[in-house]
Formats: C-alpha cells, sequence, structure tokens
C-alpha cells in the first residue's frame, strides 16, 4: 500500500497516525492525506516526512496550486505532493494551505503569502476566493 487517506477523521491523533506508518515506513508509504486532523506539532510534521522519504526531497518543490475548493475542504487526492499538509506560509502552523486564486486577491494583498491556511486567509465556501478587508455578501 502506497498510498493513505484518513481524511475527516478528526479522532485520529496524529500519535496514532505515526504509530501506523512506522511499521509501513519501509514498506513504501508514499503519499498521505490527514486533512482534517489538527494540533499537529513541528516535531510530528518533521516525523511524518522523515516517514514517507521527504527529508530527502528539495524543499522548494513546484507543486501545482491547491485552491480552496468549494463544498470540500480537502485537497484532492490527485494532487502529486507526498502530504497533503504542510507549514502555512504565514502563521507557521501544520495544517491544509490553500493559493489564492483571484488576480484581484494576489494583487490587493501584494504583500502577503500568496498561500495561507484557512485560518489566515478567509475564503468564500461558494467559489473560493479570498475575503479580504471587504463584507461578506
Amino acid at each position: 500500500m502506497t498510498k493513505r487517506s484518513i481524511l475527516g477523521c478528526s479522532r485520529i491523533s496524529t500519535g496514532g497516525i505515526l504509530k501506523s506508518l512506522k511499521p509501513a515506513g519501509a514498506q513504501g508509504v508514499k503519499q498521505l492525506r490527514i486533512g482534517g486532523c489538527f494540533g499537529i506539532t513541528d516535531e510530528q510534521y518533521e516525523e511524518l516526512k522523515i516517514l514517507l522519504g521527504l527529508e530527502k526531497q528539495l524543499q522548494s518543490m513546484a507543486h501545482k496550486p491547491q485552491y480552496y475548493p468549494s463544498g470540500n475542504l480537502y485537497i484532492y487526492a490527485a494532487d502529486d505532493r507526498a502530504i497533503d499538509i504542510e507549514k502555512c506560509p504565514r502563521c507557521q502552523n501544520v495544517s491544509l494551505a490553500y493559493d489564492r486564486p483571484a488576480d484581484s486577491c494576489q494583487k490587493s494583498q501584494a504583500s502577503q503569502p500568496f498561500r495561507a491556511c484557512t485560518l489566515c486567509i478567509a475564503r468564500c465556501s461558494c467559489c473560493g476566493r479570498c475575503i479580504c478587508d471587504c463584507d461578506y455578501v
């Protein structure tokens, strides 16, 4: 089994995920989807990356942009990244992070990172666009 997905399983602890991966680490789990698990520490995130073999990869690997999907909080399974969570460029918490979908969002917030978690950048649940300094209509 090279792919594991526990999307939306918010009652699973990060320790439980790590425990389940350790015996399989040598067997080659290459992709992990854990969106929905909260409270992942930096140490746990680093351990997950080691178990997936990411410590050997470059930090700045280019991936397809990930946009906040309407009606679904999780990054699509078709994504080629080994793990769906990352450190938010804005707050440095480990969570799902999304790119800003619209040019207008990127231009109006040029001094801010274009990628961030949902706590740092509020997004419309219908279209996924940023709700920056405006009234939600």
